[in-house]
């Protein structure tokens, strides 16, 4: 037998028959905050104990909750006259049994159950600020679940029946285009991370390589370039127009370039990267020596002579090295 009564907050109590009598902090806070923003949705159960004592056996939480925004100033002010709280007359061990149900017979969403839900309150018009702070989660939190909820249907389901795993089904999620995202699982034999990424981006660039870490992914995004976020993977950034990349590259290497001709130099070229080909048919120029002939390009006489026979000469000690210690093993003899 159960009856609906309103009690003051003041009156109620938590019992020792709930068989959860710790909730974190932030559980607390979820709470408080869902029912500040939607009022108290389901109602906690409780036995009378004296007139001004009732004792909550099912919905230790939401008292929690009630409690925190009353402390606060924030009770709804629907609440303020009382908090609708369902009546019982039962024994403990039939208290131990509701709190029990309650908590076991729950069943909690599917993840996608969970992507499609925050889904659908965007397409309601809720923004990710307002939905992170209904929900008292981050805003990454949120974008997060977007992204997992508007993966291609077909993988969305292949998830749902266990064919890959969470790992996997993030890393679609750097490509906002679901028919791309179609095309890589068709043609994926195995779903791992690694080959679903390298499949989706196949011509991006990473935003830690050199030449992007050279440009700056500001200059980069203020000059129309795209990029890809990850998500879940902040190493894991791409950049996807290369030749806005490579336009920068070479601005920022012609400024570069002009200061080192500003030292003095004739002569100045520009590499996006390291050329050990280009670079082998010269030496190197220390303080005090030629830096080429006027008007023409540099000098490779003097300077590129000395670096040569020096090169030489160690290419001599270190061959004598090697000689000395193979006839020391015994290996020469």
């Amino acid at each position: 037998m159960s009856t609906f009564e309103l009690i003051k907050l003041c009156e109620l109590v938590h019992s020792d028959a709930n068989i959860r009598q710790k909730y974190t902090g932030e559980a607390v806070r979820r709470m408080a905050e869902s029912i500040a923003v939607r009022g108290l949705i389901q109602y906690p159960v409780g036995k009378r104990k004296s007139k001004r004592r009732t004792e909550i056996f099912a919905g230790g939480r939401r008292l929690s909750a009630l409690q925190l925004l009353q402390a606060e100033g924030r009770l709804p002010a629907s609440l303020a006259d009382g908090i609708p709280i369902i009546i019982r007359d039962d024994d403990r061990a039939a208290q131990v049994d509701i709190s029990l149900s309650e908590n076991v017979e729950r069943e909690a969403l599917t993840p996608v159950e969970e992507y499609r839900a925050f889904d659908e309150l965007t397409r309601q018009g809720y923004s990710v600020t307002e939905i992170a702070n209904r929900y008292g989660v981050t805003e990454l939190i949120v974008n997060r679940r977007l992204a997992l909820a508007r993966i291609h249907p077909e993988i969305l389901d292949a998830f749902e029946a266990g064919k890959l795993d969470l790992s996997a089904l993030q890393a679609y999620t750097i490509e906002p285009d679901i028919e791309a995202q179609e095309r890589v699982f068709l043609t994926l034999s195995y779903q791992q991370v690694h080959s679903i990424r390298a499949a989706l981006v196949q011509s991006e660039i990473r935003a830690s390589s050199p030449l992007a870490r050279f440009v700056g992914l500001e200059a980069y995004e203020k000059a129309g370039g795209a990029i890809k976020r990850d998500l879940f993977d902040d190493d894991n950034t791409r950049l996807c127009d290369v030749d806005v990349l490579h336009k920068l590259v070479e601005v920022r290497l012609q400024e570069a370039a002009a200061e080192v001709a500003e030292e003095g130099w004739r002569w100045v070229d520009m590499m996006p990267s390291y050329d050990h080909t280009r670079l082998h048919g010269y030496g190197r120029e220390y303080p005090g020596a030629s830096r080429g002939r006027p008007g023409g390009p540099p000098s490779r006489g003097g300077a590129h002579q000395r670096c040569a026979a020096c090169c030489l000469h160690r290419r001599a000690i270190r061959y004598r090295r090697r000689r000395a210690l193979y006839r020391t093993s015994g290996r020469g003899r």
